[in-house]
């Protein structure tokens, strides 16, 4: 039996590998639960189901040496931030812990990044209101984007939609609607438009998640040949969830 503790790394490995694919696609929460309790046979059975061309399977590989490249990557920052402690060098770090999922460390890094002139930095708070998010300290995402609300490099900003639903987590359901209104434009802010037909339909809003969704696909009809192809990707996305919210 000691030869199968050389699959351990392989099979820790494929979890991140797995886990990862599932957060960006926005998975059913099931392939969470069959990857972490059933390890080998939940990702074996998840990259069956998602991975089975050779795109794909192209694609798996080039995540499995991301993760490898990412570890190279987070230790080399981390012995660049021991050499010298900048704050460019904290941030940069910061980045690869989030990319990483390391998020408390991320939290702590950025944190550092927020002294003397930089305080106020609306970058380093765009970072921290996403990161306080994705580690679940919702009212620290709020008091982050408080500071910055305002702010131009915040308004349109994807980190934005982190605001919205922590938000939303706290209990502002208005406030949340209105921050997913206010980037609510037409042509612009698929990201964010996405987000928001999702928030929709969790409050139970559906008819009006759908009617977002009609909205944007006759925007993609009206672009030129050459934008459209630039938002495939939304496009698919906005296509697939309007079948999920037909359905």
């Amino acid at each position: 039996m000691m030869y199968m503790y050389g699959f351990f790394p392989i099979i820790i490995v494929l979890q991140v590998i797995c886990l990862l694919h599932a957060y960006r696609k926005r998975s059913d929460q099931k392939w969470y639960w069959l990857i972490l309790f059933f390890p080998l046979i939940g990702c074996l059975i998840y990259l069956y189901e998602h991975f089975y061309s050779r795109k794909n399977i192209a694609d798996l590989s080039e995540g499995v040496k991301g993760v490898i490249n990412s570890n190279y990557e987070i230790e080399k920052l981390e012995k660049e931030v021991k050499y010298s402690s900048t704050i460019a060098n904290r941030s940069n770090l910061a980045d690869k812990y989030v990319v990483a999922n390391r998020f408390d460390e991320a939290i702590e890094m950025y944190e550092s990044c927020l002294e003397g002139f930089n305080k106020d930095d609306p970058f380093t708070l765009c970072n921290l209101v996403e990161v306080y998010y994705l580690n679940e300290n919702y009212a620290k995402a709020v008091e982050a984007g408080e500071r910055i609300k305002n702010h131009k490099e915040f308004l349109n900003s994807e980190k934005r939609i982190s605001y919205a639903l922590a938000l939303q987590k706290e209990g502002r359901t208005a406030d949340a609607r209105a921050t997913f209104e206010d980037m609510d434009g037409p042509f612009s802010n698929y990201p964010q438009r996405i987000a928001f037909c999702y928030f929709l339909n969790e409050i139970g809003e559906r008819d009006a998640a759908i009617e977002l969704l009609v909205e944007m696909h006759g925007e993609f009809d009206r672009m030129e040949r050459k934008e459209r192809g630039q938002k495939k990707k939304f496009r698919q996305h906005v296509n697939r969830l309007y079948q999920e919210f037909q359905g």
